[in-house]
């Protein structure tokens, strides 16, 4: 019953960027504790019929006013909030990991209590007491169960209160789709070297006239510097050799995430899984990154944007269409 009087609900309010709560689109019913409730109520007048009691019947009377007067307050507790989907302060989300949806809030008049903020068919609800005229933002837990771009989850508001009597709520469903990233790897591999400047370090120290220096006993032979030695041997120097200073070194130059230099063992998932958790290394240590996908390619850069560019294009990564095309191609 809850199940297909949600999915009435959803028709009856298609997503929208902003919705504001009226009495078009919250509802309300009584609680599980509105039953005790009415028993105590049919219990007290029984009592006070059989024993005539005045008294009795003013307090039996004066419960059933107070339950009826908090249906209304209970209705308008919700009525005149405001709900959008925060995106400037939403972070990324993972496959099958607790994530958060920021959720702003804001109403007019007084101040409401008892707020609960969830999502259908998800535990972790949000407890909120919403000031008047000051907005909120509100992060609703989520746990995605698969990757890829899905659409939002419903949004359930309610609130019992003052008494707790009746229950009143709305469900909103935000527009647009939800980027939901790969589970990053737990334990990933060191990042990929970057070859093109590796290789031209030694060249760059060599070519430094500061950063070398005579061999002294104990220097590691990687550190020699094998043309300047061999260099000042023809030139009748006293043959011995050159160095590298260990601080001479070329600056770092941007690491490349590559689809097709992962080991072929992993299956698509898990080298997804991969260079998620490389895409989140390099964004810690702020190294500048490119990233080759199939049927997409990510100029290196670095910074926030770029960082949810890369996490946003392995969320819509769909590596099960370029194996069919491959194997259509073999097959002709």
């Amino acid at each position: 019953m809850r199940a297909r009087f949600a999915r009435w609900a959803l028709r009856r309010h298609p997503p929208g960027d902003a919705t504001v709560l009226g009495h078009g689109n919250v509802y309300i019913l009584p609680a599980r504790e509105a039953v005790g409730f009415m028993v105590l109520l049919a219990v007290l007048l029984v009592a006070s019929i059989n024993y005539q009691l005045n008294l009795g019947y003013a307090f039996t009377f004066l419960l059933a006013g107070s339950a009826l007067a908090s249906m209304s307050v209970t209705h308008g507790a919700l009525r005149g909030i405001r709900l959008q989907v925060d995106d400037g302060t939403r972070a990324p989300l993972f496959a099958a990991r607790p994530g958060t949806i920021p959720v702003r809030m804001e109403c007019s008049g007084q101040t409401r209590w008892g707020l609960v903020l969830s999502i259908r068919g998800d535990a972790g609800p949000t407890f909120i007491d919403l000031a008047s005229g000051l907005p909120s933002v509100v992060q609703a837990r989520w746990t995605p169960a698969r990757r890829g771009l899905q659409p939002w989850p419903a949004l359930i508001l309610e609130t019992r209160y003052p008494l707790g009597l009746w229950r009143a709520w709305t469900i909103w469903r935000p527009p647009g789709t939800a980027a939901v990233c790969p589970t990053p790897e737990t334990d990933p591999p060191a990042l990929p070297p970057a070859p093109d400047l590796a290789a031209g370090s030694t060249a760059a120290a060599d070519a430094d006239p500061d950063a070398l220096r005579a061999y002294r006993p104990g220097d590691p032979m990687r550190l020699i510097a094998w043309k300047p030695s061999i260099r000042a041997d023809v030139d009748g120097s006293s043959g011995a050799l050159i160095v590298r200073t260990a601080t001479a070194r070329a600056p770092m130059g941007p690491v490349w995430l590559d689809w097709d230099a992962l080991p072929a063992g992993l299956g698509p998932e898990a080298r997804l899984s991969r260079l998620c958790a490389w895409v989140l290394r390099c964004a810690d240590a702020n190294v500048p990154f490119g990233m080759r996908l199939p049927g997409a390619r990510i100029a290196a850069a670095s910074g926030a944007l770029h960082h949810r560019r890369c996490l946003e294009a392995l969320a819509a990564c769909k590596p099960a269409e370029r194996e069919r095309d491959a194997n259509d191609h073999a097959a002709i």
